[in-house]
């Protein structure tokens, strides 16, 4: 028995191609299923903090494991099960990611140019068809983001907490619901003012509502399972998903009001409240959650202020609280010094935020890792500075309300609401996604030129359109145009990143070849049935009832070696792998 030396400064990948035996030892920290067939190539330091996992313990069970020694993993059963499951997660969240990019580039973000173009030519905001502006609007919030983050959090939730998501059945039937209910909401509102599709646009949102409640259910139950102990960022997580759920059942009270009325818009202060609390209550508050959580370890920054985020935390939600009391008064006066005080609120958060998270401070060391070009970092740095500064143009123009008692013009209220979805979240959302959609998939991003470009883009097309939608109430129809020429500067930012981020996703690790006497318990099922298929009967007879369906191959997890799969099904692994080699040398 030698002896085998596990340094802090090994890649993960490096260390599971070497010694495969450790990718047990992986999942027993709950850290199995990042990075493709043999995990990112992270320094182990790096990976084991992100995880929040015990580094000496750790390389202290690796070592043990790779030298031969026993290392105790409770459940093994279990633990491999568990392992398989996550595998089928890896798929889904690639479905949620595709479709988000898929309903941003047809009715969100395309049908947001063409618009935009309409009312550019026409030089006025009240030209598109404003029910299909919420149609878009709701594929936006709904398809774009919410799909994008509910993928997101079904695949890194579990790792945060160190636990399983258990039935993945119920994901993928969120998945099935959600995106129904979007494409019926897109289909259905415009025409909600004829009965039958008034009934679809109701429909839409009853199964948005169980959508977002079997989201809700499965991330619950996955922090409840966890032996984990409890972290300050996880408020602003779950205080996320709570809203969520709100927004939904509120989504489904708006269909049914929209029925009742025989109409086809949400009015107002319904729509209002609906996007601050999808904008502010959903989606900063898990942007937010998961900055804190793994913007640290990424990017080498100094340790968080819990103090500063706790405060951010509570100022944020007061804001949002009285945001909706001051939007359903009626008094005018009430109304403005309400609104007044709740974005002075947010806007003190924010500054706290982003304070605490020292996101724009000397970071304690620059990483670099391998496959990884850190221009990511451009993007999220961005984002913050949109997140400072579309608050400070919200709150600004409350105060003007509460000034002039006038309402906030159109442009004005259109241009900050811009800063704050495109510059803010939609810029997070491709920084985070090209850093960590790579390392989900076990690869590099594919094209870092084409991540560069479409940074200058979207950062170009942003400041564009804010400027001159602004200008437009000075200025007419010049600043019309050119804030129509944006758009499609944004749009073809979002389809350059769209293009990089899913021929990523579709990269798949060449499979490892397999030679004669050389099959063992560290070897893989889907390795041997795709160089072997004709082996798949011997799976079969000792007790892989399920690889009796010849088309089972594509859902056999690529990582399942025959050790972990005789676990599950029960098979003696010692006759498995004589028997194949005996076929392999015949």
């Amino acid at each position: 028995m030698v002896a085998i030396k596990i340094t802090p400064d090994m890649t993960v990948k490096d260390i599971n191609m070497k010694h495969p035996v450790c990718q047990d030892v992986f999942r027993k920290y709950g850290m199995a299923g990042c990075g493709g067939q043999y995990g990112p190539p992270e320094p182990l330091e790096f990976f084991a903090t992100a995880h929040n996992v015990n580094l000496e313990e750790l390389i202290r069970d690796l070592e043990n494991a790779a030298s031969g020694i026993q290392v105790q993993i409770e459940k093994e059963s279990a633990v491999t099960q568990g392992a398989i499951d996550e595998a089928r997660l890896n798929k889904l969240y690639k479905l949620f990611v595709k479709a988000a990019l898929i309903f941003t580039l047809t009715g969100g973000t395309l049908w947001g140019v063409i618009s935009l173009t309409w009312i550019a030519l026409t030089g006025s905001y009240s030209a598109p068809y404003y029910a299909l502006t919420q149609a878009h609007a709701h594929m936006q919030t709904f398809g774009w983001v919410g799909l994008f983050i509910m993928g997101v959090a079904y695949y890194v939730i579990p790792k945060f907490k160190a636990s399983s998501l258990r039935n993945s059945a119920v994901a993928y039937l969120s998945f099935i619901l959600m995106t129904t209910g979007i494409v019926l909401r897109g289909i259905a509102q415009p025409l909600a003012h004829i009965s039958v599709f008034g009934y679809l646009n109701v429909f839409s949102g009853a199964i948005e509502v169980v959508a977002v409640g079997c989201f809700g259910y499965l991330l619950v139950r996955t922090a409840t399972e966890s032996k984990q102990k409890y972290e300050f960022f996880e408020k602003f997580i779950y205080t996320s998903i709570v809203y969520f759920l709100l927004l939904a059942l509120f989504n489904f009270f708006l269909t049914l009001n929209m029925f009742a009325a025989n109409d086809n818009v949400v009015r107002q202060p319904y729509n209002a409240i609906f996007l601050h609390i999808m904008l502010i209550g959903f989606v900063t508050m898990m942007i937010l959650g998961i900055s804190m959580r793994v913007l640290p370890h990424f990017m080498g920054l100094k340790e968080p202020s819990v103090r500063m985020g706790n405060v951010a935390f509570y100022l944020l939600n007061a804001g949002i609280i009285l945001n909706v009391i001051g939007l359903l008064t009626e008094n005018f006066m009430l109304q403005s010094h309400l609104l007044v005080i709740s974005y002075l609120l947010e806007f003190l958060g924010v500054i706290f935020f982003v304070t605490g998270l020292k996101i724009f401070a000397k970071p304690l060391t620059r990483l670099k890792i391998e496959g990884v070009d850190n221009a990511y970092m451009r993007f999220i740095k961005l984002s913050y500075l949109w997140f400072l500064f579309s608050f400070a143009m919200i709150f600004l123009g409350s105060y003007y309300q509460l000034k002039t008692l006038n309402e906030i013009p159109h442009f004005y209220a259109g241009a900050y609401r811009h800063a704050l979805t495109v510059g803010f979240i939609t810029t997070m959302i491709m920084g985070v996604a090209q850093r960590v959609l790579p390392v989900f998939n076990g690869t590099s991003l594919y094209s870092n030129k084409l991540m560069r470009l479409s940074f200058f883009l979207i950062l170009f097309g942003n400041i564009a359109r804010v400027a001159f939608q602004i200008c437009t109430g000075f200025f007419g129809k010049w600043a019309f145009l050119l804030m129509g020429i944006s758009g499609y500067v944004e749009f073809a930012a979002l389809a350059l990143f769209s293009y990089n981020i899913w021929k990523t996703l579709n990269y798949r690790e060449p499979v490892s070849e397999v030679v004669p006497s050389d099959i063992s318990g560290d070897s893989r099922v889907y390795d041997v049935l795709t160089q072997y298929p004709e082996f798949r009967e011997i799976f079969v007879n000792f007790g892989f009832k399920k690889l009796s369906d010849p088309n089972f191959l594509k859902f056999i997890p690529k990582f399942v070696t025959l050790s972990m799969a005789c676990k599950v099904e029960g098979g003696d692994l010692n006759k498995l792998v004589e028997t194949l080699n005996v076929r392999l040398k015949q």
